[in-house]
């Protein structure tokens, strides 16, 4: 055994800590968590085109702009910008998702004749068991060029990176998490079934305005995003593990001829022992009695060595040295670096490119201050798993980075949910919803004697559309009206608001005994309707004292009932809890009162049932219960909804 080689296992070399760096990046090609999106992103993306959730009639150029955007129409200066942007932006088709880094298996392989800032990495050589192919260059690698990269990349400016470093800062607040793994479970299900199977509704009723799609696409998208940020820290703290591991054994461990092994030495001894312990290619012993312990040579498998060891120790140097240039990246800039839109090509660059593309970025001041302010952005992301955006906005405009009209245009186009919409904002929705509808349908105004059929439903009343306006509270009509422009998977059946109470001919208030004996018996209805098609998921609204709307669940796959309420109070969830158990006792269902984002106002409970109902239906989340949504934003995107049904010819007239 080489000398100094048990010091440096036992001493420099913690097995727990060992393992984590090779759990981390032993066995990956690419970054797993930013793979894994990318897969369940292309799921998704294979089950729009298939159109699993029926999307029939989709337009979508206004869907993506209207998911994007929050329905908002787009400031014309900021619009030119935008398209300046992308007009300069070398080799990206997406701006959402450039920073997300595609490196190829022939990148892997590459990488591993970088150098350093010095030169080559010293100790990045084959393994003896690669030295066994024909790699004469592998000994001393290769010094200079890395990548067919013909020049620099071409550098934007400033406003180009701030809109882009907005975007991803805008995804990762809206889609803080990724896509729930029962989307996929659905969606593999879906895809696996004939069209018999799928087809238990009408086809003619199965419409849908497809923003959820939009919006799981993009949570995907943003995941791979979040995970890639989060591989750019794993690489930086794996080869500052790395370095002060050579470090050590360039004080600790011998050559043959008992000389302390210089650099190099000390990185291909790092290198043989991490490959050893992900492979498990531990020296055996064997215990003769009279003698002790024998060392057993293993005979190896040549061709597994040549193999697997290579890959695996080409893997490793390759993230090493991505490690090693973002370490020197963020020494020199800062660690908003690693939410610059072009990251990943930097890691790509020469050394002699690299510190080229440092000392321009250095020599100008602004895009300087600018990832200054970003490394908050950074650590907020590492610590708590989003940005702060509306920071970002404060900080934009105390460093002058840009002029102040162009960050409040940023501030108008790039909102958050939380983010209060004017009342004159939905108010205009509203009108132009009118509109269209007098035009396109009814060939004239609507009136209090106009009624439409939306996607199917029943007799609606033009009228009702004035109840998308702020500070209006809802009927059950026009929430009818807008569940049925709801992406829902084909196990999905939502009904009519139950009242909990009615009221008699001289205005007093009842409680009705059984409020769910009639939607019992239209569940069962749908049951055997269905009945081949497995369990289903009931949603229906709940009418409480006529002046307020929960939600309730009955999930047969997952044998629960669940009560969402937007204005939780002890007395309601008692009332409700009583009911469920007296009226539905027969499923033996456990029973929720779930987890629900909280109102503030006294009219949006409605709206809430519609929000919650969308999210829901197709597993997504809705939050937790201090998450504030603002009221008026929840009630445009219904009105944008029902905007694309009239667009797309799912409202009709009801009678001539």
């Amino acid at each position: 055994m080489v000398k100094g080689a048990e010091d440096f296992r036992y001493q420099i070399w913690p097995v727990n800590e060992t393992h984590l760096w090779i759990e981390r990046f032993g066995n990956q090609i690419a970054p797993m968590p930013h793979w894994r999106a990318v897969k369940a992103n292309f799921v998704a993306t294979v089950a729009l085109s298939r159109n699993l959730y029926p999307i029939n009639g989709l337009k979508s150029e206004n869907l993506v702009t209207s998911a994007l955007h929050g329905g908002a129409s787009q400031p014309e200066k900021l619009k030119y910008q935008i398209q300046r942007s992308k007009q300069t932006r070398s080799n990206s088709t997406d701006n959402t998702i450039s920073l997300v880094g595609e490196d190829s298996v022939e990148n892997d392989v590459d990488e591993e004749e970088h150098g350093t800032e010095d030169g080559p990495i010293p100790g990045i050589r084959a393994s003896s068991c690669e030295m066994a192919q024909s790699q004469p260059h592998v000994e001393g690698l290769m010094e200079g060029e890395e990548f067919a990269i013909t020049g620099m990349i071409p550098e934007s400016t400033i406003l180009d990176t701030i809109l882009q470093v907005v975007q991803v800062l805008h995804q990762l607040s809206i889609y803080r998490i990724e896509v729930p793994r029962p989307i996929h479970v659905r969606i593999l299900q879906t895809i696996q079934k004939s069209d018999s199977e799928q087809l238990t509704t009408s086809l003619d009723t199965r419409w849908s305005d497809g923003s959820t799609w939009v919006r799981i696409l993009e949570m995907g998208s943003c995941a791979s995003i979040r995970a890639t940020v989060l591989n750019m820290v794993e690489y930086m703290g794996a080869w500052a593990w790395f370095d002060e591991q050579c470090q050590h054994a360039k004080a600790t461990v011998y050559t043959k001829k008992g000389r302390l092994v210089d650099r190099r030495g000390g990185a291909s001894y790092v290198l043989d022992m991490l490959q050893q312990h992900q492979t498990g290619a531990t020296t055996p012993e064997k215990w003769i009695s009279g003698v002790g312990p024998v060392t057993v040579r293993a005979i190896r498998d040549t061709a597994n060595c040549d193999g697997k060891t290579t890959q695996l120790r080409k893997r490793i140097i390759n993230q090493l040295h991505r490690g090693q240039k973002l370490s020197k990246l963020v020494k020199a800039v800062g660690l908003g670096i690693l939410l610059g839109p072009k990251i990943w090509d930097y890691t790509k660059m020469s050394w002699k490119q690299f510190d080229a593309l440092i000392e321009m970025i250095q020599s100008d001041h602004r895009k300087m201050n600018l990832y200054k302010v970003l490394s908050p952005q950074v650590e907020q992301l590492v610590h708590q798993g989003l940005p702060d955006l509306h920071a970002f906005y404060n900080d934009l405009e105390s460093e002058k980075l840009i002029p102040a009209s162009q960050v409040n245009q940023l501030r108008m186009e790039y909102v958050l949910d939380s983010d209060a919409l004017p009342d004159a904002q939905l108010d205009a929705a509203v009108d132009q919803l009118i509109q269209l509808i007098g035009s396109k349908v009814l060939n004239n105004l609507p009136d209090k004697n106009s009624s439409v059929s939306v996607n199917g439903s029943a007799e609606i009343s033009c009228t009702i559309f004035e109840q998308l306006r702020p500070g209006t509270w809802m009927s059950d009509e026009i929430i009818m009206a807008a569940m049925e422009t709801i992406d829902k998977p084909a196990f999905v059946r939502h009904g009519l608001s139950i009242p909990l109470d009615k009221i008699d001919r001289h205005g007093q208030m009842w409680a009705i005994e059984r409020p769910f004996t009639g939607w019992a018996k239209k569940m069962a209805s749908y049951r055997r309707d269905t009945e081949e098609a497995g369990s289903l998921v009931y949603f229906c609204p709940i009418n409480h004292q006529n002046n307020h709307y929960s939600l309730l669940e009955i999930n047969e796959r997952e044998r629960k009932i669940r009560h969402f309420d937007s204005l939780a109070g002890k007395d309601r969830h008692d009332r409700v809890s009583s009911l469920i158990k007296k009226e539905f006792a027969g499923l033996r269902y456990s029973y929720e009162e779930a987890t629900t984002p909280q109102q503030t106002d006294n009219w949006s409970c409605g709206t809430r049932v519609i929000w919650n109902l969308k999210r829901l239906a197709n597993g997504l989340p809705i939050g937790i219960w201090d998450t504030v949504h603002d009221s008026n934003r929840m009630a445009l995107e219904i009105v944008d909804g029902l905007t694309a049904c009239v667009e797309d010819g799912r409202v009709i007239k009801y009678r001539d």
